[in-house]
């Protein structure tokens, strides 16, 4: 297939989307369609979207929470050192800009299905991001100084390099991070990728009340989603590395419903619909590193990709990359173009904005930090994950079982009969014909 750009195409279906984008995005060489909005004087309309599963944007549906009003957070930094200060945390970081990113040596190519994917080194392989455990404080501060709100210091803090999925049970993972105490400059810590995901039910009450008020359901008018709320989350993003005031998540899809409230900061996420996952080429099964961070016998911070030894992530994730530029993702994977039967939806969100992702939805996120000085260190969001009604369960198990399937068929890692054939154990179904599932009895 030949590296041009494809043509632009128009909206469908539900018409989940609004006016193209001016110029092509230089990751998918075609114009981006704007994710349809709905206003907060209007929010009776979010039914409709929840019931079709369509994704939208809540515009200012969290425009009223204490903190979105008040947009002046210096008393709220040190409310969070003295409340949170001494308590453990996990802060993910990278030294590039892009998280969940697959390395692709130079002569990979996908094939056709029925042509078996390359294995070993000539695989992609999936760079997560490395972990370290240090006190909430050491974050602040860490996220104050690539703020430039603070001034350079030589201080160092205490940190213990984690395995990514360490409070993470059953992965299977056993990447042996170096549980030695680490003593890290800020320094250091000012030039990465920094993360810190909490959450909220490990948040002092009275903390969190002046931060996330309330369930965004009860705005929504959608209480038989409330009994069905698993896992309040908040997301902490002190910027990209030096230099760079963003990193971007790599596309993944998730089972829950998921309601992503901006609190200070901004998000552009990138959306493509379930079954469009043939242009992304998405799948949990490959080789896979974690960056880990150590010391050498001189005292210097060493980061290096430590290989894993599973070689299932948590979610799929994609060779096609936000932050590959178009030619190199047609490159790698060819089928992008003819597959992307649908435009790509974007959406850029500011505080008090909330957006609606439902399961099965591929998503990509562009974080970035706030510019004011009187700003937080870092964006902050809370999203609120819901498991399905048991209706929405029953209208959505045939497209998350082919994503499912669709994961296998893709695997850069092992056998794609054997993820299949094991897939199909665990849920309970057998192969009935070469076109067709049936249940086990």
């Amino acid at each position: 297939m030949s590296g041009s750009s494809p043509s632009s195409s128009t909206c469908r279906g539900d018409k989940t989307c609004g006016a193209q984008t001016t110029l092509p995005h230089p990751a998918f060489g075609t114009c981006l369609q704007q994710l349809e909005e709905v206003f907060h004087w209007e929010l009776d309309r979010f039914r409709g979207f929840a019931a079709r599963s369509q994704p939208c944007v809540l515009r200012g549906v969290a425009a009223d929470w204490p903190m979105v009003v008040q947009g002046r957070f210096q008393d709220n930094v040190q409310l969070l050192r003295r409340c949170l200060g001494n308590r453990r945390c996990l802060v993910s970081f990278d030294p590039t800009a892009s998280f969940f990113n697959y390395e692709i040596p130079r002569s990979f190519q996908t094939k056709p299905r029925s042509v078996r994917e390359p294995s070993g080194a000539d695989a992609p392989r999936l760079i997560n991001p490395g972990r370290l455990e240090m006190m909430f404080g050491d974050f602040l501060t860490a996220a104050e100084l690539k703020h430039g709100v603070v001034a350079p210091t030589e201080t160092a803090v205490r940190a213990v390099s984690m395995p990514y999925d360490a409070d993470d049970a059953g992965t299977g993972r056993n990447l042996k991070a170096s549980q030695d105490i680490l003593y890290v400059p800020l320094r250091e810590l000012q030039q990465l990728s920094l993360y810190c995901v909490d959450d909220a039910a490990d948040w002092p009450d009275d903390l969190l009340q002046e931060f996330v008020p309330g369930d965004l359901t009860t705005k929504l008018d959608m209480p038989e989603w409330q009994p069905f709320l698993r896992e309040r989350r908040l997301w902490m993003c002190a910027g990209g590395p030096e230099g760079t005031r963003h990193l971007t998540a790599g596309f993944h899809w998730d089972h829950l419903q998921n309601l992503h409230a901006v609190i200070s900061g901004k998000k552009e996420v990138f959306l493509v619909a379930p079954l469009q996952a043939p242009a992304l080429y998405g799948t949990r099964f490959s080789r896979q590193a974690q960056w880990n961070m150590s010391t050498s016998e001189h005292g210097r911070i060493l980061l290096e990709k430590c290989d894993m030894q599973s070689i299932e992530s948590t979610s799929d994730y994609t060779l096609v990359s936000i932050d590959r530029r178009f030619e190199e993702n047609s490159l790698t994977h060819p089928a992008m173009v003819e597959e992307m039967k649908e435009p790509v939806a974007r959406a850029m969100l500011y505080p008090g904005d909330a957006i609606y992702i439902p399961p099965g939805w591929w998503h990509s996120v562009r974080t970035w930090q706030p510019q004011s000085p009187e700003a937080l260190p870092f964006s902050m969001s809370v999203n609120f994950w819901y498991e399905m009604t048991p209706e929405a369960a029953a209208a959505q198990r045939s497209m998350l079982l082919t994503l499912e399937v669709l994961s296998c068929q893709h695997a850069l890692a092992g056998l794609p009969e054997e993820h299949i054939s094991k897939l199909l154990k665990k849920l309970g179904v057998k192969e009935e014909s070469d076109d067709g599932f049936t249940a086990v009895d």
